[in-house]
């Protein structure tokens, strides 16, 4: 080693962290040197408050560690491997279109169940939950593909939303059909614990939100909460733990945030799509369409509404979309699932960005979820099987 250590010290500085872990079996004098940097207090906390949206943070944590509080992110500061794994994973996700990958696939549904279909589904840490026409919710443990589903549900109507909640207890699933029926099913015990009517929105950790009119019902960690909303035709949320935001079909943003004895209402409007609208989704600061002619939609932070035809690029329109940090995610209708990362949300341009297409089914893809448990993998399903792309 040429040069003093405190040199080098210096120059490490300089390197990101996943690079410095590569260093470290150069010789012996550099990995004493990398892990006293590593281990300084709250350098990796440092790296990700740079470099990572905070905005995206309870998203990242709840997926590396879905049965921990985001109040446990927040006092963690010292906690250098939750920072590191966030780190990496936020590093791994940006890259995600440049792995090799390999697809497992699942055919959950019974031979006898001819017309049965797929229609949503959910996943947390090794459960994967599978909604059906019928109203059966299959739990499939992902790390045994092979055995039988470890439970079966039956909420006894057509299944349009399926939702995980969780706490340090136990571990509960909401379905909730097209009749508006919304039922609670514990997995520890195996049985249905509530029955509850509206619209199922979203959950965040053990926050459960769902909507009647201009009416919002909280519940989960709390007691069954009701609160009266200055908008309604709520068409789509998404949750961050207290925080969720809403968007309406008359073009209204609504962001609420819910405290011990507050309620904070935001309220932006934006006009809305003249064309007709198949579906919406909501993710954080970005709001998704797809129209009934196959176009994609975008409002991005409560932003004018700009609409893409991804059909001349991949040959197909889209039915499922899943929007993660940087990822956009897309299902098409002819069974495949395209890719992209986006640098700049506010620039998107489908054309001119660079992604990835994975062929997968001949059927449409409805559902698309993201997993960090034992392996990273995209999963994607269409209406008769589920596919496992991990990226290695």
């Amino acid at each position: 080693m040429a040069l003093p250590i405190e040199i080098w010290e210096r120059i490490f500085l300089y390197v990101d962290p996943i690079t410095l872990t590569k260093l470290k079996v150069v010789c012996n004098s550099w990995r004493e040197i990398i892990d006293k940097i590593l281990k300084e207090q709250n350098f990796w906390y440092k790296k990700c408050k740079e470099e990572i949206s905070q905005n995206i943070w309870s998203l990242l944590f709840e997926t590396l560690y879905p049965n921990r509080s985001y109040v446990d992110l927040k006092n963690a500061r010292r906690e250098g491997e939750i920072w590191i794994n966030m780190y990496k994973w936020w590093t791994k996700i940006k890259k995600l279109t440049n792995y090799d990958i390999f697809v497992e696939s699942l055919d959950p549904l019974p031979n006898y169940h001819f017309q049965e279909i797929i229609t949503c589904t959910a996943v947390l840490e090794n459960t994967l939950a599978i909604g059906t026409s019928k109203g059966y919710i299959y739990f499939y443990d992902i790390d045994a593909l092979n055995d039988k589903p470890r439970y079966v549900a039956n909420h006894m109507e057509f299944l349009c939303k399926i939702k995980f909640l969780k706490n340090s207890r136990k571990i509960i699933l909401v379905s909730s059909c097209i009749n508006s029926h919304i039922k609670f099913w514990d997995l520890e015990s195996k049985e249905l614990i509530k029955n509850d009517h509206g619209k199922l929105l979203s959950t965040s950790q053990s926050y459960c939100y769902s909507v009647i009119k201009n009416t919002l019902i909280v519940q989960g960690c709390i007691p069954r909460t009701l609160y009266e909303l200055p908008v309604d035709d709520i068409v789509a949320g998404v949750a961050d733990g207290n925080k969720v935001s809403f968007y309406t079909k008359k073009g209204h943003f609504l962001n609420v945030q819910l405290a011990e004895g507050e309620e904070v209402f935001v309220t932006e409007f934006v006009k809305p799509p003249k064309l007709y609208i198949r579906d919406y989704y909501m993710f954080t600061n970005i709001a998704v369409c797809i129209t009934e002619q196959g176009y994609l939609g975008f409002s991005i932070h409560g932003g004018k509404w700009k609409f893409h035809n991804i059909l001349p690029i991949f040959h197909g329109t889209p039915t499922a979309v899943l929007v993660y940090a940087q990822l956009l995610i897309l299902g098409l209708n002819s069974g495949h699932v395209c890719i992209y990362c986006v640098e700049n949300w506010n620039m998107l341009d489908l054309n001119s960005t660079l992604a990835r297409l994975i062929i997968l089914d001949t059927e449409p893809i409805i559902s698309l979820n993201i997993s960090a448990h034992f392996k990273e993998c995209i999963i994607a399903t269409s209406i008769k099987r589920v596919h496992f792309i991990h990226f290695t």
